[in-house]
């Protein structure tokens, strides 16, 4: 198969999701969902579109036809993005007692490119969070941004058993306020080499207990500083995430 290049940002199309293997020159009908998106952004016959699968592909069709139920789709080309030269960073987060504040760590995580949401079950999480529900979230900014690979959401589980899963990855960063100022994230990202897959893990509510952090610290993970402001843990997570997206 061959595949092209294409702007990672076509402007110009709205961008659906549509989880199949497609290839050039098909004709396909659009999940309902997408057919619902395609009637509210009242396109048109003809209208170029971007088909995102989830998986890396990214998909350049047209409109084909519109029936009062269904919307078909004449695929034209697929590119295949090149994933493989960008990082995989996944995220641990403590699940919160706002969940809509959780969504929102959901939402920009997935605009920057995440690969990997872990909720976690930490001495002072609290809350909870429907998987569904987070996919539909995950989805949609997938279709605004974009991007091309919709990150996996576990179901929430204990922080020492994502502890199991540090040899993994590269390097593995726990942020707590305690961490002294000289151990930013951001001077550990610029002074080391970078690392394929990494780890971020951030605290809920009155963050990691020092029971925790040591915990981790012990199985190999960096104890980081994200600033010398004491965030709340969504803004924790965009700011890990964002220095992990530009250095990592």
């Amino acid at each position: 198969m061959i595949f092209y290049t294409m702007n990672r940002f076509q402007s110009d199309r709205s961008a659906l999701y549509v989880p199949e293997e497609l290839s050039a020159d098909q004709h396909i009908r659009l999940p309902e969902e997408e057919a619902r998106h395609v009637r509210a952004l009242r396109l048109r016959v003809g209208d170029p579109v971007l088909l995102l699968d989830g998986r890396g592909g990214r998909i350049d069709a047209t409109i084909e036809r519109i029936e009062r139920h269904d919307v078909y789709a004449h695929i034209r080309r697929r590119v295949l993005d090149e994933a493989d030269g960008r990082p995989y960073i996944a995220l641990g987060i403590g699940l919160l007692s706002d969940k809509s504040r959780l969504e929102w760590v959901i939402e920009k995580g997935v605009e920057l490119g995440v690969r990997e949401i872990i909720p976690l079950q930490t001495e002072r999480s609290e809350g909870r969070l429907t998987i569904e529900r987070a996919m539909r979230i995950a989805i949609a900014a997938l279709k605004q941004s974009q991007n091309s690979l919709l990150p996996a959401i576990t179901e929430p589980v204990p922080l020492r058993r994502v502890h199991d899963r540090f040899p993994e990855f590269g390097r593995t960063f726990i942020c707590h306020e305690s961490a002294p100022a000289d151990s930013s994230l951001a001077r550990f990202l610029l002074s080391s080499p970078r690392s394929e897959r990494t780890l971020l893990l951030v605290g809920p509510e009155g963050g990691f207990s020092e029971q925790e952090v040591e915990g981790a610290r012990e199985r190999s993970a960096l104890v980081v500083s994200l600033g010398p402001a004491r965030l709340r843990a969504e803004t924790a997570a965009l700011v890990g995430l964002t220095l992990l997206s530009q250095y990592a």
